[in-house]
């Protein structure tokens, strides 16, 4: 997405969550974004983190803090009781799993994407169609089903620090 676009998803995302009233007053931002990772130099993020800083200027907050993390950073920073090692699975339009170790990204499987990878995401199923011959009518009981495509989404590692 061009980053002009971004930025204006994100005025339109804090106008909605912030009244202009209290704007003034917020000294934090964290966010998250599909895409975005904690490696040193990660362009996802640094086009993230200044589509960002442009939207909350553009609305007058000039928070003290504001840091950009993944996706997956910040849905297992959400987790009931702020474990420091688990696994987070991301599944819906796209999809990502990810192990973390001490509050960190020690390894991920797909999250690449609609344009590199994300299989068996809802995005990635979409055009496979439907396949007629997955549920043969009972007349062709003895045509064999055909086989989904293959899942198999290839794993990296990955590092970086979680919010704390």
């Amino acid at each position: 997405m061009p980053e002009e676009t971004l930025t204006a998803h994100l005025r339109e995302a804090i106008v909605a969550a912030v009244h202009a009233p209290s704007r003034p007053r917020v000294r934090a931002v964290v966010a998250g974004f599909a895409g975005s990772s904690a490696l040193p130099g990660d362009p996802g993020r640094a086009r993230a983190s200044h589509a960002l800083a442009r939207a909350l200027a553009d609305l007058g907050i000039r928070p003290e803090r504001s840091d950009v993390h993944s996706d997956v950073e910040i849905a297992f920073a959400g987790a009931p009781a702020a474990p420091a090692h688990g696994l987070v699975l991301i599944a819906g339009t796209g999809a990502v799993a990810a192990r973390i170790a001490d509050r960190a990204v020690a390894a991920t499987s797909d999250g690449n994407g609609c344009l590199l990878g994300d299989a068996c995401s809802g995005f990635w199923i979409g055009p496979q169609g439907p396949c007629a011959r997955c549920s043969p009518p009972p007349e062709d009981a003895a045509r064999p089903p055909c086989s989904p495509p293959p899942c198999a989404p290839t794993t990296s590692a990955r590092t970086g620090p979680l919010p704390t």
